[in-house]
């Protein structure tokens, strides 16, 4: 049988499924959606969108599809897009910030949940980065536990989540603090106090960032026996362009640079994805490996 005649074993675990995505305005999560949509039969995605600079999340869905990394969707399947629904809510709030309407729609339907949102800066507080990274994850992991037909709980995580080890291996990790202590914290220690406080807290940690991961991964791993997850670790999020066509366009204009954000293909959550459903015995698995993401 011809390689092109094959089964395609992952679209086929989407097919008819309805996932839920958080950090779809993101790097990883554009080229997510567009992967799923034009490679799969999938019911429906539901997006977790914040208000943003006035602009309501179904306007700022439909800015996230008029990149032109949809272009090529939009041509093949035509329709495809209309798949997506924006749900109204933000990681940094309490629960999500999402309504119980929604929250109602996402536990009765949702069957996979890919949570990408996160605050990447290396210079943000303490403080926000355990709201977002941490906070974000365990109201999300709650919601998962929440939804009847849950398949899957995948998160998005870091290799630079346990920067004291040498080599990063498939395996848990002890968090690099308690995060169920440093979550309480928030509700008694002050802004200004855990600011002062924030470098004998790090200790010999980089940066917030980091910390926040590696506490996010704990919470996650917490989960392993009670829902399905599975935690992905990219490296390093890459882009090569191959359209001459792309190139000439974008290129024309001096001090113009092609934006990585522009046309991406992601295979990291989809691939994830099967390797834990292909193979249930997993209860919780992680990859590191270098992300690459080609323009085509």
């Amino acid at each position: 049988m011809a390689t092109d005649e094959l089964p395609d074993r992952i679209a086929e675990i989407f097919n008819g499924s309805t996932i839920f995505i958080t950090g779809a305005s993101g790097f990883v999560g554009k080229a997510l959606i567009e992967k799923l949509l034009r490679l799969t039969n999938l019911r429906k995605i539901y997006l977790l969108l914040r208000e943003k600079k006035g602009k309501a999340p179904v306007d700022r869905m439909q800015d996230i599809f008029n990149n032109v990394l949809y272009d090529k969707i939009k041509s093949l399947k035509p329709h495809a897009l209309s798949k997506c629904t924006a749900i109204q809510g933000d990681v940094s709030q309490i629960n999500l910030g999402i309504s119980q309407e929604d929250r109602e729609k996402l536990k009765n339907e949702v069957d996979f949940i890919f949570h990408s949102a996160a605050t990447t800066r290396f210079d943000d507080t303490l403080k926000y980065a355990v709201i977002m990274n941490t906070r974000g994850t365990m109201y999300m992991l709650r919601l998962a536990e929440e939804c009847k037909k849950l398949k899957l709980f995948v998160h998005v995580s870091t290799a630079y989540a346990f920067p004291r080890e040498k080599i990063l291996y498939e395996k848990a990790y002890e968090p690099i603090a308690d995060p169920q202590q440093v979550l309480s914290s928030l509700n008694w220690i002050k802004d200004e106090a855990m600011q002062e406080m924030q470098d004998k807290i790090l200790g010999d940690i980089p940066n917030a960032y980091t910390f926040s991961k590696s506490l996010a991964e704990a919470l996650v791993y917490e989960k392993a026996g009670k829902i399905p997850v599975i935690i992905g670790r990219p490296a390093v999020a890459s882009f090569k362009l191959t359209s001459s066509e792309f190139i000439n366009h974008e290129l024309a204009t001096e001090h113009v640079r092609p934006s990585p954000f522009a046309m991406m293909d992601c295979r990291l959550p989809v691939f994830v994805t099967f390797c834990l459903l292909r193979y249930p015995q997993l209860k919780c698995l992680s990859l590191c490996l270098r992300m690459h993401i080609e323009i085509y």
